[in-house]
């Protein structure tokens, strides 16, 4: 029965080898999650009139986040005779820096979409 032995050998080989390739994949798939977890997950954008004497929304808060918070609020404040834009630094969904109604929205925005991404995740 040398065939019945050379059989269970080559299957023997085969889910080794399957084994191997699973247990890489495992790695790879480990390393691209810690990964994406540290790139830009949520994104929320607001737009608003800040001044009242300027037309339209030209104004906005844009708030970026990975899967943890961290991140970062931009906001451009559009007026007749200047535009001020303004950074502040996110950890954790919250600010040291105090967020205006417009920007603490825009944060808001981008937590919907990190949460609801993780929700659906296995």
């Amino acid at each position: 029965n040398t065939s019945l032995a050379d059989a269970v050998e080559t299957l023997a080989s085969r889910l080794a080898d399957t084994n191997a390739r699973t247990e890489r994949l495992v790695a790879h798939a480990k390393q691209v999650d810690e990964t994406l977890a540290h790139a830009v997950q949520g994104v929320g954008l607001v737009r608003f009139r800040a001044f009242q004497d300027t037309g339209g929304d030209q104004s906005f808060a844009l708030a970026m986040a990975d899967g943890e918070g961290n991140g970062m609020v931009l906001s451009a404040l559009y007026g007749r005779g200047k535009t001020r834009v303004y950074a502040k630094p996110v950890r954790g969904w919250l600010s040291p820096k105090p967020l205006g109604e417009e920007e603490q929205e825009a944060l808001a925005e981008a937590r919907k979409v990190v949460v609801g991404e993780q929700a659906g995740s296995v």
